[in-house]
């Protein structure tokens, strides 16, 4: 039988024997370490994305001499035709860049509309949360179109209209459905076959469409040709009272105004160190990347090596519980006060290690489950977002994520996209600090990363996910920065996510570690294999000698595509 033991005390021994924690069970050697390499050339450009024919869109830029800004939006550009219930001109997100210049970090995150009433989603009779998920007042100010607008004006160096033509022609032409897109519309068959707006535009002659089927979304390639000669801002000009007659139609907030005065926003990003490398990320309103920051903070002193699989995969929960919590507590939208000294706190390295001593090995910390946004069990929501990385031959990377929320967003429609239900992403507790006001982002578990070795990047990385974006994006590096995992098979890695004493995983752990987690106090709760609940993460490592590596989820569609210099 298991005595309770703590990480406290092995910190104590650790201490009074005056060895640090990580003595304690020496360290092999590093995975990464300090030596400077000279870095060789770059061999080409990579651009990895959740859709085949997005990714090679992207590919065909890079090949032409576009830079990673330009194959992100036509990668984009394409994912909005063939993958429209992820993302889309209807929604928001971030833009990690790094370039010889720096690192820079694009907020295009949605705002709540001016108009907002917040006593909307404290109605007790709303029992199924429809005004936060299906109605118009669920629907934000789309970022999408202006932070791509950006994007390109900032960084691109082909022309507009280049990068829209293979969205355009498949708009237009035709695409093909993909397993991912035929599954979705199938769990969704009834209320589309009834929605004059969804049926033609997702259905094949009223019915499901099989995998190989062709739809065609004739309106948004349309209005990629208008944005091709008029500029990506000009969406806002174009549409701002057919957003605004279609979410007030449908009992939202949003009027021409709030459309017309969107802006993306330059931020500056957020940074911490891990072993030998530095971590960047999008700081407030995304929130994903200092959880992951916190998280690896909190284990980066042990030697992650020399536990057994179901005592690795506790260690990693609790941290990345009280992660999440922190983040819940203390930060959201900037918009009205500087988190800077806030997330200073959270990424301080011995306030880090007070909270590794507070961590049994053989017990859940059941004080740390996340605040606010739990997520609904049993899990329902299978997956939302998507996530593309860019490495072009000058060193400029992207990493990109964005999203119109839970899959197909609202289901509200404009000239062929579909609109977000991001207000649901607002926090609806008294007290809370993302509780949405007019203008205001809602807080985003969003987590586009970039890795450096010095001032050189050496793996860029996200994922979609909503909530469990922190803790894929946290298991994928430790498996490959600890463990030693290539990217792909750190991406490929069973993962988990904790719900209170459910661990909801996917089942591809070896028996000994299941029955070593249920011996802890966990309740496994298993999905598929390789579950789109658990994200859809697209990566790219940078090797030593300069040569680039991809990681393409297997949960999606994700492909990597690389592209001699």
């Amino acid at each position: 039988m298991k005595t309770r033991t703590s990480l406290n005390l092995l910190l104590c021994l650790a201490l009074l024997t005056g060895f640090t924690l990580s003595a304690c069970r020496p360290k092999p050697a590093a995975v990464h370490d300090d030596t400077v390499y000279e870095l060789d050339p770059l061999q080409g450009s990579m651009i990895v994305a959740a859709h085949p024919l997005a990714a090679q869109a992207g590919a065909d830029v890079l090949a032409e001499g576009g830079n990673a800004a330009d194959a992100a939006v036509c990668a984009l550009a394409v994912l909005n035709v063939v993958e429209p219930h992820a993302s889309g001109l209807g929604g928001g997100g971030f833009a990690l860049v790094h370039d010889e210049n720096g690192d820079v970090v694009i907020d295009f995150r949605e705002t709540a509309p001016q108009g907002v009433n917040v006593d909307v989603f404290f109605d007790p009779a709303d029992t199924l949360h429809l005004a936060s998920t299906s109605k118009g007042t669920a629907v934000a100010v789309p970022g999408t179109p202006m932070g791509l607008a950006m994007l390109w004006q900032r960084y691109g160096s082909l022309e507009l209209p280049r990068l829209l033509a293979p969205a355009i022609k498949l708009a237009e032409n035709g695409y093909p459905v993909s397993q991912d897109l035929s599954e979705l519309i199938q769990e969704r068959a009834g209320a589309m076959m009834e929605d004059p707006v969804l049926n033609p535009l997702f259905l094949k002659d009223g019915f499901p469409p099989m995998v190989g089927d062709t739809l065609y979304n004739p309106e948004l390639g349309a209005l990629y040709r208008t944005l091709a000669d008029s500029g990506l801002d000009y969406f806002y000009i174009l549409l701002a009272d057919k957003i605004s007659e279609t979410v007030r139609r449908a009992e939202g907030w949003i009027t021409p105004e709030d459309v017309l005065t969107y802006e993306a926003v330059i931020r500056e990003p957020i940074k911490s160190t891990y072993h030998d490398l530095t971590l960047v990320g999008p700081p407030p309103p995304a929130t994903g990347a200092l959880a992951v920051m916190e998280t690896l903070n909190i284990l980066e002193p042990l030697d992650l090596t020399s536990y057994t699989e179901a005592e690795r995969v506790h260690l990693f929960c609790e941290a990345m519980k009280k992660a999440m919590r922190d983040r819940g507590k203390r930060v959201a939208d900037p918009m009205r006060q500087s988190y800077d000294a806030v997330i200073d706190s959270l990424l301080d390295k011995e306030m880090a290690q007070q909270w590794l001593s507070q961590i049994h090995l053989d017990a859940i910390h059941h004080s740390w489950a996340p605040l606010g946004s739990q997520p609904m069990f049993p899990p329902m929501d299978h997956g939302n977002t998507t996530h593309l990385s860019v490495w072009d031959a000058n060193g400029m990377v992207i990493s990109l994520t964005q999203s119109i929320n839970h899959f197909f967003g609202t289901g509200l429609v404009v000239n062929g996209f579909l609109l977000n239900n991001q207000m649901d992403d607002f926090t609806f507790e008294e007290g809370s600090l993302n509780l949405p006001v007019p203008g205001k982002r809602p807080r985003s578990s969003m987590a586009p990363m970039i890795l450096l070795r010095g001032n050189e990047p050496v793996l860029c990385l996200g994922t979609p996910g909503g909530i469990r974006i922190p803790a894929a994006v946290s298991q994928i590096l430790i498996n490959h920065l600890d463990l030693g995992q290539n990217l792909q098979a750190a991406v490929d890695a069973p993962r988990v996510y904790p719900i209170g004493a459910t661990l909801v995983l996917e089942p591809r752990f070896r028996a000994e570690t299941m029955a070593g987690l249920e011996d802890i106090g966990y309740r496994p709760y298993a999905l598929g294999p390789y579950d789109r609940y658990f994200g859809g993460a697209h990566g790219i490592q940078r090797l030593r000698d300069g040569r680039l590596v991809g990681g393409a989820d297997p949960r999606r569609n994700g492909i990597a595509v690389y592209k001699e210099r």
